[in-house]
């Protein structure tokens, strides 16, 4: 006899640093999906801007939107925040810029749901590049390359969903340390607590390029944070393969610079304005050692009026 598919829920994390400008398309999408969150948690680290704003904003329209706050400074604190106040059997976790494809959380949970033997203890999809050039091409490319589900040693912030009962699991073993991709540590330890990672282009997404479009100088950093991640989470195999890569990655974020740093979406055109511009994103990763567990506020819900 066959074994019973569970149903499962998910709920969405966004940590939000200054997104005053993408937090509100960004649920846009989300609040779309064919198949809903139970509920959207959006937490603001202590933003400068009007994020949180909108994010209220936002409540009185949908009231499956929570939002809290994470004093410390840094996404791993947001991240833990989020996480730690998932009640159903799958945290979903985007970045705040992501924008969400109608099927995503269907796809997903389908898959989770098919799993029976819960072997899987991450899933999550491909990107291509909202606002940017040459997209459609990479899209297909994509798309039929990752259309069976495909092993994967990575998850990504910006697009995952993850087993409560995997995050419960590796929370205890993670470093703490915000110089380091939460987000790769965090998939290290999923892997060897004996889950499986899950790559299906059914849950393609649409993230930003800004990252990418960042001058090399400072992208560099960002690639280089991957080596000292696996080995901060004790993969020194992989650590040695990702520095073995990096003049190759050196080269190639110099191309990306100039094709999605110096592209403006309006006029759809490459500028030099548009490039020598492209260096005011300021970087998720934070100088610093462990700094303990994440503390939280949850700030009360405005009454919904629809």
């Amino acid at each position: 006899m066959s074994q019973r598919r569970p149903h499962l829920a998910a709920t969405l994390v966004i940590p939000a640093y200054n997104e005053e400008a993408t937090i509100g398309t960004c649920l846009d999408h989300a609040l779309a999906q064919t198949r809903p969150f139970e509920r959207i948690v959006v937490v603001d680290n202590e933003s400068t801007d009007r994020t949180a704003d909108v994010v209220r904003d936002y409540q009185t329209r949908a009231s499956r939107i929570t939002l809290l706050t994470e004093p410390r400074r840094g996404v791993l604190h947001a991240r833990t925040t989020g996480f730690d106040a998932v009640e159903t059997d799958v945290i979903a976790r985007i970045d705040a810029d992501t924008r969400l494809r109608p099927g995503w959380c269907a796809a997903g949970l389908e898959l989770l749901e098919s799993d029976v033997d819960d072997k899987m203890g991450s899933v999550t999809g491909p990107a291509v590049f909202y606002d940017a050039p040459l997209q459609r091409r990479a899209e297909r490319k994509i798309f039929e390359k990752y259309r069976e589900p495909l092993s994967s040693t990575i998850i990504s912030g910006n697009n995952t969903m993850i087993r409560r009962t995997a995050w419960e699991a590796a929370r205890g073993s993670l470093s703490g340390r915000t110089d380091i991709h939460e987000d790769g540590e965090l998939g290290v330890w999923i892997r060897k607590n004996g889950w499986q990672l899950v790559l299906t282009s059914t849950m393609m997404t649409d993230i930003s390029p800004r990252r990418i479009g960042s001058p090399p100088w400072q992208s560099m950093k960002y690639y280089w944070a991957n080596v000292r991640t696996h080995e901060v989470a004790g993969d020194p195999e992989q650590a040695q393969r990702l520095r073995r890569i990096m003049p190759v990655v050196a080269v190639w974020s110099v191309l990306l610079w100039f094709v999605y740093g110096a592209w403006d979406p309006v006029t759809e055109r490459w500028t030099l304005r548009r490039l020598l511009a492209s260096g005011d994103r300021e970087s998720p990763l934070l100088p610093g050692r462990p700094t303990g567990p994440a503390t939280r506020q949850v700030e009360s819900r405005p009454s919904p009026t629809s």
